[in-house]
């Protein structure tokens, strides 16, 4: 079907892309100027992102900005995401990836955390005194 889209060797039978187009969104974010830092999360399809990610990063300016890739995936990490983003957001700085397993998303709490506090994304609040 033309309005469904992934990649041409997806797991999912009857589920490609037969017409050689990117996939548009449907409701586009307006813009992402107001953000310094950008996570792109998705799952790994065959080792790539999804190719909605590649319609949403070439329908943005990320000059100056730090981009993150995330992923789920069974067994291929962050895959090509890296060097996919490197190519699609121009300008950016491409971030420590973070990749979970899918089977352990729900146990990858303290990973996560681990990620965002050694990338800088989340960070000890200062206590309350009294």
């Amino acid at each position: 079907m033309a309005d469904e889209f992934c990649w041409p060797s997806s797991p999912v039978p009857g589920r490609t892309t037969t017409t050689g187009t990117a996939p548009t969104i449907a409701t586009p974010l307006p813009s992402i100027d107001q953000y310094d830092t950008v996570l792109l999360a998705s799952g790994i399809w065959n080792v790539r992102a999804p190719m909605i990610m590649t319609t949403f990063t070439e329908g943005h300016d990320f000059t100056g900005k730090t981009v993150h890739p995330v992923t789920t995936h069974a067994m291929s990490g962050l895959g090509t995401t890296e060097r996919d983003y490197t190519r699609s957001c121009p300008g950016a700085t491409i971030g420590e990836g973070l990749a979970v397993r899918g089977e352990e998303v729900r146990d990858a709490g303290p990973a996560i955390e681990s990620w965002l506090r050694r990338t800088g994304l989340l960070q000890d609040r200062p206590s309350a005194t009294g």
